[in-house]
């Protein structure tokens, strides 16, 4: 039996399959529950950028770009083995995040085109003997200043520009096939090397596996919207990339990284669906161009993943009512009622991560075979070695200094409750990336959404025109938001603000609306909320 059978599952999750490298992981806890991995220092927009490079390298391939699970010998579903290529696209990497001179060069006051090319290829060479890059002259029909502008263009579509430093972390808009990078650690200052999972550590890995758990319709759908609107052969920016790329486009002489994805434990979830109907809302909308409908995806695809987080929590917990989210819309400096009640909120959603760890630590802690286990010296060892199997956990048992079975449960306990970039650290980074959160020291956190946050969930939600009552009671039943009085009156039988708190929330969300052009109000008592973009619309 290898090692990642023995792991201890969570309630009806897939067990982890033979393929699985779990080698380096000290502590199987929390991705149990969630995955391998949701990470805190992997950006949503990393996140979104991990999903188009698998679904690039499928689309390569000529295979489907989303996955289906296999079936295991009993005819169950079986985690899917998904492994793809990618290309290090050297070339245009040094372009976008190494050069340091072509803007500078095309700045002079000169049209000697000619000189300016000799100095840049002569700069390159001494600089950089690794690469080759004379073909752009004539890529550009040796007007340095078009090169220039190229590559000026391509820049401004890098994304977290200030959260990798190093060259080989940074990227750009997944705005087309040749503008993707793997995240590597290049080796002795050399263009190759191995991947680093500093910030991308597989969520985008997971984005992709919910959407290829969706029903087969939602995928029947999806699957030729992704490769019309990320594979299409009429992307300006893609068609600047591929000039600038030179060789690299040839992907059979290309040096390329092999990985597979991570780890999803559970094979059908409701939210898997609604993810897979956010995108399918927001790509079919195509007069809003590729690199604004990126944003859109990028912030309901964490939404989702943060929900995702809760909702497993909460089942893990053995909670039968759906988690809610309030949210403050009215703002101030010194709060109201709704932001307490959100503020509540949030401390309990991050309570829930440690609380479904402890929940499922004693899921096995409650079975037989641990229950089996004395208090002797050759006890404390089987212990050790159970919990080792089970959770990839060493505790400080040694046979010179014996550990009783429930000390080594309380060393597993304090692991997982205080391990570096815990599921909690996730949760809160990416719901104030997607502008979800805010946190303010010495309140803490709230839930608020950003102005970039509505927009998107507009985008995703309206087809066309929807009354605004309606919009409210979809943004609960999808996401369970909570802005008015109907929708607290639903979410419990105690309203956690007073009436007309609630009611003041609810209109400070239709006057942003309002602003931000969504709001159609046809009289004192009707207004509709409208999706500009909806070929309904006329756009």
């Amino acid at each position: 039996m290898g090692k990642n059978a023995t792991l201890w599952p969570a309630k009806d999750t897939l067990p982890v399959p033979a393929h699985q490298n779990i080698d380096a992981v000290r502590l199987w806890t929390d991705y149990a529950v969630w995955g391998l991995d949701i990470y805190d220092n992997q950006p949503t927009w990393f996140s979104v950028i991990e999903m188009i490079l698998v679904i690039t390298d499928r689309h390569r391939k000529g295979i489907s770009l989303l996955a289906e699970m296999p079936l295991n010998e009993n005819g169950a579903p079986a985690h899917e083995n998904v492994s793809y290529d990618i290309y290090y696209n050297h070339n245009l990497r040094h372009l976008m995040f190494r050069d340091q001179d072509i803007l500078p060069l095309s700045e002079r006051n000169t049209t000697d085109q000619q000189a300016l090319w000799s100095e840049w290829l002569s700069r390159y060479k001494k600089d950089f003997g690794d690469l080759e890059l004379g073909y752009l002259q004539n890529a550009f029909a040796g007007d340095f200043n078009k090169f220039s502008e190229a590559v000026d263009l391509l820049r401004s579509a890098e994304v977290e520009p200030m959260h990798a430093k190093r060259w080989s972390s940074r990227h750009l808009l997944p705005i087309g096939d040749a503008v993707i990078f793997p995240d590597y650690q290049p080796t002795k200052n050399t263009l190759v090397g191995g991947l680093d999972r500093r910030f991308f550590r597989r969520t985008g890995e997971l984005l992709f596996l919910m959407l290829s758990r969706a029903s087969a319709d939602l995928k029947a759908e999806l699957e030729p919207l992704l490769f019309e609107r990320f594979f299409s052969d009429t992307n300006p920016w893609n068609a600047i990339a591929r000039k600038l790329q030179g060789a690299d486009a040839d992907l059979n002489s290309s040096p390329k990284i092999s990985t597979s994805v991570g780890y999803l434990p559970y094979a059908r979830l409701e939210r898997y669906d609604l993810l897979a109907e956010d995108w399918s809302n927001i790509l079919r909308l195509r007069s809003i161009p590729l690199e604004d409908t990126l944003d859109y995806l990028m912030r309901m695809s964490g939404l989702n993943e943060i929900i995702y987080v809760v909702e497993r929590a909460a089942a893990t917990c053995g909670m039968a009512q759906r988690p809610i989210f309030y949210l403050d819309m009215v703002g101030g400096a010194h709060g109201n009622h709704v932001r307490q009640a959100s503020v509540e909120n949030y401390k309990i959603h991050k309570g829930l991560t440690r609380k479904a760890i402890e929940a499922y630590i004693h899921s096995y802690v409650e079975t037989p075979e641990w229950q089996a286990v004395g208090d002797s010296g050759p006890d404390c060892e089987t212990a050790k070695k159970l919990i080792s199997e089970r959770f990839l956990f060493g505790t400080s048992h040694t046979l010179a200094h014996p550990v009783r079975k429930e000390d080594q449960v309380k060393e597993l306990l304090e692991a997982a409750a205080n391990r570096s970039h815990a599921i909690g650290s996730a949760y809160t980074a990416h719901a104030r990336q997607i502008g979800f959160l805010s946190l303010k020291q010495g309140v803490g956190g709230w839930y608020s959404p950003t102005d970039a946050l509505l927009e998107a969930l507009v985008i995703a939600n309206v087809n066309g025109i929807t009354e605004f009552s309606l919009f409210l009671k979809r943004l609960y039943e999808r996401y369970g938001m909570v802005i008015g009085s109907e929708e607290a009156k639903r979410a419990s039988n105690v309203l956690h603000a007073p009436g007309e708190t609630l009611v003041a929330n609810e209109r400070r969300f239709e006057e942003r609306l309002l602003v931000l052009g969504f709001i159609d109000r046809k009289s004192d008592d009707c207004a509709f909320v409208v999706n500009p973009f909806h070929e309904s619309n006329g756009k």
